[in-house]
């Protein structure tokens, strides 16, 4: 079967392991041009709303519990609404929402964003297409421990896009990424290592890169070989 025909740029060992999305050469993640609707379902999986319903202690006693235990129950119940909460009530109406909402889960299942063998959160050359909300707001998993990883080496963000009040936990690499708008990380956190090498930000007339009251707190933070800088730091 083929595979998605992303290759990096600065790692020749490193390429795409997953199946082209419809009819194009590449997965859904790295495929440079997306349609609306492919776009709105990129987004929907990497903003998904896992456990907002669920407190700390649901989520830790989930780990817990038997089988026939009720309080099993009350939480598989409140995970389906929150699952059902991330479409839309327009995409609820739909005659083939079942279907649909099936397609959207499998995609989700398959989108390997998440390798926990490395503790690495993958976003290596993925073209995030411009979106009306303009804010990341990934939900680490449950258990993730503070080496987590996250590598956005070689992604393209085409829109505005806003970190703000984001905590990376783990090493974040933004190397070789290009924005061609505005990104901010207002009161962004950078718990560890936080490396911006390469980066192209957008030439517009006015600062590209927001960083107000961002907390770098790791014991490494690299800025180098930035294009366009026009930066905000406050």
């Amino acid at each position: 079967m083929n595979k998605c025909k992303w290759e990096s740029k600065v790692d020749s060992n490193q390429s795409c392991k997953r199946n082209p999305y419809g009819d194009s050469d590449y997965c859904l993640y790295h495929k440079p041009d997306k349609t609306e609707t492919e776009s709105e379902l990129f987004w929907k999986i990497i903003n998904w709303d896992t456990y907002s319903r669920l407190n700390p202690e649901e989520i830790r006693r989930s780990f817990e519990l038997r089988e026939n235990d009720p309080l099993l129950n009350i939480i598989n119940e409140k995970l389906k609404i929150c699952e059902l909460s991330n479409f839309s009530e327009k995409e609820q109406n739909r005659s083939d929402f079942e279907s649909y909402k099936n397609t959207v889960l499998q995609e989700k299942k398959n989108s390997n964003i998440w390798v926990s063998i490395s503790s690495l959160f993958d976003f290596r050359g993925f073209v995030f297409p411009p979106t009306h909300e303009k804010i990341f707001k990934y939900q680490y998993p449950i258990f993730t421990n503070s080496f987590g990883r996250m590598d956005f080496t070689e992604a393209i963000f085409k829109g505005v896009i806003f970190f703000d009040n984001y905590t990376f936990i783990g090493n974040t690499s933004f190397n070789n990424c290009v924005f061609k708008h505005e990104v901010r990380f207002y009161r962004a956190k950078f718990l560890r290592r936080a490396s911006f090498i390469n980066v192209t930000f957008s030439n517009s007339s006015g600062e590209s890169g927001i960083f107000n009251e961002t907390l770098f707190n790791g014991n490494e933070v690299i800025f180098e070989n930035i294009e366009n800088q026009k930066l905000d730091f406050k």
